[in-house]
């Protein structure tokens, strides 16, 4: 779960994934392949995202830079299969009421989880 920060995740976060991502970890060189083994292979994951951006603009203006760095460039590079994503959008306008729903909704998805 992270904001969306100029179209993708804060920079301590990238920071983190660098630090936790590594080879012997997420993946593995091989000798005389461009592609590595991927060691997070049978994993899933799930991006909870929030931005004040409506999603259409994020998703079809944009094209979700955020979203695909984070699916294809790190967790599918490092073999999970199955990366969903959640948008928690324009949250700087959303009533309180709502913010609590979404907060109820990923407090569930959380509990789904463990």
């Amino acid at each position: 779960m992270y904001p969306n920060w100029w179209g993708g995740m804060p920079a301590l976060l990238k920071g983190f994934i660098d630090r936790v991502f590594l080879p012997g970890f997420a993946f593995k060189y091989r000798r005389n392949s461009p592609l590595p083994e991927q060691l997070l292979k049978g994993k899933t994951a799930r991006l909870i995202v929030t931005m004040d951006s409506p999603y259409v603009y994020y998703r079809f203006y944009l094209g979700q830079p955020g979203h695909q760095m984070m699916k294809h460039s790190i967790l599918k590079f490092c073999g999970v299969g199955t990366v969903r994503a959640t948008n928690i959008t324009q949250l700087r306008k959303m009533p309180d009421t709502a913010r609590n729903q979404w907060l109820e909704r990923v407090r569930r998805m959380g509990r789904k989880l463990a």
